[in-house]
């Protein structure tokens, strides 16, 4: 019979040792002996450094994967740009350049007197009287070939308009137009709150980069009106130029096809402009941007006049948005008027040829309420241009 202390013996003998965790393993110098184990400490790591140098290695793949799967977009957009372009261009109803009698833009820009020529309010309704209406695609060049004026009749398409419009109706309910200035002696402003329904109805908005009157010597800021005081209107500004990319995007794409070379620079500028002012992102609407700033006119008249601080190698596009009758865009030098109707697009040369807009009436919406007269002018200034374009090592 067996004790109880012999079996207890016999089950610890055959009892498995426990073996702590190390991490190194040494042999003793006998063969016959058993390893001998070192116990070491060392501070808890969620992962080794192989497993870390792993995860390193596939976010540098995720990361070239994805740069490598962007520039493949960029490419695909930049060729469907290109295509999109030359069918345009190629479409039998785009007039060609076509030789003129003698005159050239760069040596009319040159002869210009730097100061604005007088207009009185009779000799502009004789004007638009006399003026010829275009309601056909029309366009005006130099004796190189050089476009001065374009116009074409509903090119942007009823979504387009009708998402612009409804962002300019909300832009304007959230932050009126600024206060009106002396400057245009010219309007009678009463009457055009009276015909507009309120005093909140009418002015104009200059969303842009410049140069601050007077001071050259600075680097370029945003406009006043692109970042207002009052709080409820601070965002009014960059939520309306967000909402102006499709819009954007078609008039860069024809401005394209009207001067490839003056389209280049413009994209150039734009692009220079906001990697010196970052600030100047908030009015660039989309990377296909080609101006680096917008006038909102917001039931105004517009007189007679030349942006003599506009480029001269630049078009300025136009675009008019709202309910109206009137209000036709007349070019007095070339004796030509255009309807200017919503989806209806205008490009001048701004800095050479006057231009100006007649008397126009709201017409009422579908829904009953006063309509009005939108326009978006989007242009380049001469001096913006010339610090973007210039050595960055002499230039604030």
């Amino acid at each position: 019979m067996t004790s109880w202390k012999a079996i207890q013996e016999k089950n610890s003998s055959n009892t498995r040792p426990t073996i702590p965790v190390t991490d190194s393993l040494h042999t003793s110098s006998s063969g016959n002996q058993p390893p001998r184990l070192t116990q070491q400490t060392k501070p808890f790591s969620p992962r080794n450094p192989s497993t870390h140098s792993m995860a390193k290695a596939r976010d540098r793949r995720r990361e070239n994967h994805e740069k490598k799967k962007s520039e493949e977009k960029e490419k695909e957009l930049t060729r469907h740009w290109h295509e999109k372009a030359s069918r345009i261009l190629c479409h039998p109803k785009v007039q060609k350049p076509r030789a003129g009698i003698g005159f050239r833009c760069a040596e009319a820009v040159a002869g210009l007197s730097p100061h604005q020529k007088p207009w009185a309010i009779a000799l502009e309704e004789r004007e638009g009287q006399n003026a010829t209406l275009i309601s056909e695609r029309y366009m005006a060049y130099d004796d190189d070939g050089v476009v001065l004026a374009a116009y074409y009749p509903q090119y942007l398409s009823a979504t387009i308009v009708a998402k612009v419009s409804k962002a300019l109706l909300e832009f304007t309910n959230t932050y009126p137009p600024p206060t009106r200035s002396g400057r245009n002696h010219h309007t009678d402003w009463e009457r055009l709150y009276e015909q507009c329904g309120s005093k909140k109805s009418a002015g104009l908005y200059h969303l842009c980069t410049w140069f601050e009157q007077g001071h050259l010597d600075k680097p370029p800021c945003l406009s006043n009106d692109t970042l207002p005081r009052k709080p409820q209107a601070f965002a009014a500004a960059p939520t309306l130029i967000e909402s102006l990319k499709l819009l954007t995007f078609c008039l860069s794409l024809l401005y394209r096809v009207l001067n490839r070379k003056s389209w280049d620079k413009s994209i150039n500028v734009v692009s220079k402009v906001c990697k010196r002012n970052p600030s100047s992102r908030i009015v660039r609407s989309g990377k296909w941007d080609a101006w680096t700033g917008r006038v909102i006119l917001a039931n105004a008249l517009t007189h007679a006049h030349r942006h003599l601080q506009d480029s001269p190698e630049a078009l300025t596009a136009i675009a008019c948005f709202g309910s109206f009758s009137g209000g036709e865009v007349v070019l007095p030098n070339l004796r030509v008027k255009f309807p200017c109707q919503p989806g209806d697009v205008i490009f001048i040369n701004s800095h050479l040829l006057e231009h100006f807009v007649t008397k126009w009436e709201p017409s009422n919406l579908p829904d009953g309420r006063k309509g009005g007269r939108h326009s978006i002018v989007h242009f380049n200034h001469k001096d913006i241009v010339e610090w973007a374009m210039g050595d960055d090592s002499s230039l604030p």
